[in-house]
């Protein structure tokens, strides 16, 4: 047996993977453009063909904006993100999508040094103050110190 690892997708990238049913009439139209740009294109570049060939641009500009149409509703959690930010601000800042992508990269990347930053800031604060004392006292729950350990050793 085979060792093959499960290359999981991003959950948007999956979502934004599906066709749908305008993606799939724009796949085809764009079909469509490229079949009679090659048979116009087949006997040399003329009139016709600079035709089909401006043609099948706006149709592959088209797939690319149903493809994208369809990336972003493959992210309820950007959308509602971009929709509460709008709101918070009363129409202020109206964000994208790829802002948020990059808040996400960046939050990525600074995070884990957050975490290292307060571990040396805490290591340095005992190092200069000494480590915590531990004389601490228990909880009582209401019986004094003296009585608690009274107490322990009469039983024993």
């Amino acid at each position: 047996m085979v060792y093959r690892p499960y290359k999981a997708k991003p959950v948007p990238l999956a979502r934004a993977s599906r066709t749908t049913p305008a993606v799939q009439t724009v796949q085809a139209a764009l079909a469509d453009a490229m079949a009679a740009r090659d048979r116009e294109c087949k006997g040399g570049v003329g009139k016709f063909c600079r035709e089909r060939e401006a043609t099948v641009n706006e149709r592959r500009q088209a797939l690319d904006n149903a493809m994208q149409s369809v990336g972003q509703a493959a992210d309820p959690q950007t959308d509602a993100a971009i929709r509460i930010v709008a709101w918070a601000t009363r129409g202020a800042l109206t964000p994208t999508g790829n802002d948020f992508a990059m808040l996400r990269l960046v939050l990525l990347a600074l995070l884990p040094q957050i975490g290292g930053i307060l571990l040396v800031v805490g290591r340095s604060f005992e190092m200069s103050h000494g480590p915590a004392p531990l004389d601490v006292p228990p909880i009582s729950l209401g019986v004094a110190k003296a009585d608690f350990r009274a107490a322990w050793s009469s039983s024993g």
